[in-house]
């Protein structure tokens, strides 16, 4: 919902972190089953010569730093590698957001989105919660669960990120 409802403030975020790193590129990686956020994003960024929107196929999982830094660079990393060991960096979209209000605004990163989904999640949406909310709390405030589920899983699908390749 960032990406669409405020991109500009995306793009403003990664032009604050591009500021610290002078042969840096910046990569929104967003899967390509999300049209009108790439053609949103590809907008505000056609003439940032420093950003690029790239496309991914939709597929599980991709939003791992790993799967993600080798499918925007082709660039392999292993388990005793770091993403700055492939030259990369990679923050989601509300971190980005958060930059550009820390820095714009003077304002402390207090919130985040969090979505709440899933067969058993009576209400599923995203919720604006403060940092350390609990999982209690938050299954509580989506009406629980309809019934008891296999499992929980804390993260999900990659729905947008920003690679800072480093080294072009």
């Amino acid at each position: 919902r960032r990406m669409i409802e405020e991109p500009h403030k995306l793009v403003e975020g990664l032009k604050i972190i591009l500021r610290l790193f002078d042969n840096a590129m910046g990569i929104l990686a967003v899967e390509d089953n999300k049209p009108d956020c790439i053609k949103i994003l590809k907008d505000l960024t056609k003439d940032e010569k420093r950003i690029l929107v790239k496309e991914l196929k939709t597929k599980y999982p991709q939003g791992a730093e790993r799967q993600l830094i080798f499918a925007v660079t082709d660039r392999a990393i292993n388990s005793g590698m770091l993403p700055a060991d492939a030259g990369c960096i990679v923050d989601n979209v509300d971190t980005i957001v958060a930059i550009y209000h820390a820095v714009m605004d003077g304002k402390p990163l207090m919130e985040r989105i969090v979505t709440v989904t899933g067969d058993c999640v009576r209400n599923p949406r995203n919720y604006k919660v403060h940092i350390g909310m609990n999982y209690h709390d938050l299954l509580e405030a989506s009406g629980n669960f309809t019934k008891k589920p296999a499992k929980i899983i804390s993260g999900g699908p990659m729905m947008g990120f920003a690679v800072f390749q480093l080294d072009i």
